[in-house]
């Protein structure tokens, strides 16, 4: 069952972020996030998968209701959450088979403003506040 945890707690200063992504093979997974005050890097390096919903769209049925509601009623404060098993992450190994032993994953969802963006990696993200 879907299990969501507030990860990297207080790194994030609370707020409502714009998001903007920088996705490549030279430096991987950069997600900036921004608001008039704030301005926040969190790099993933290189990942496994991303999926990106606009917020709209994952209101009902995606994510475990309970889960969600949980953070939900304080606005996602924490802005970044990690996903035990998440779908996402299923499918991900699903598609790895028989090259899943080799790695050790982690799943990881941003709660944005206007996106949720998910992230299969095997690594911690650095998070920076500039």
């Amino acid at each position: 069952m879907e299990k969501w945890n507030e990860v990297f707690k207080g790194k994030i200063p609370e707020g409502l972020y714009a998001v903007e992504l920088s996705f490549g093979e030279k430096n991987g997974l950069i997600v900036q996030l921004y608001n008039k005050n704030t301005s926040i890097e969190i790099d993933f390096g290189v990942v496994k998968a991303v999926r990106i919903l606009d917020e709209g769209v994952v209101i009902d049925g995606v994510y475990l209701e309970d889960e969600v509601q949980k953070y939900k009623k304080d606005g996602f404060i924490n802005t970044i959450y990690e996903i035990k098993e998440g779908e996402f992450k299923k499918q991900v190994e699903l598609m790895l088979g028989n090259y899943l032993e080799f790695y050790c994953l982690k799943h990881y969802i941003l709660v944005t403003m206007n996106y949720n963006i998910e992230i299969v990696t095997e690594q911690e993200p650095s998070i920076r506040v500039l």
